[in-house]
């Protein structure tokens, strides 16, 4: 599943601020965007990605 959004990095400091014990996603830049990929409990893989300016 992909979600685009807006305020990825903010939403990447959160995440990593919360400490999670299994759930420490990386931000990746690729080909004009950026992503943060988590895994639920239901071992589905979940992308947000933001477009950035080209």
């Amino acid at each position: 599943m992909v979600v685009y959004m807006k305020g990825i990095s903010d939403f990447h400091r959160e995440l990593a601020a919360k400490d999670y014990r299994y759930m420490k996603p990386g931000m990746e830049q690729e080909e004009g965007r950026l992503t943060v990929e988590v895994i639920d409990p239901f071992s589905n893989h979940i992308r947000f990605m933001e477009l950035i300016g080209e």
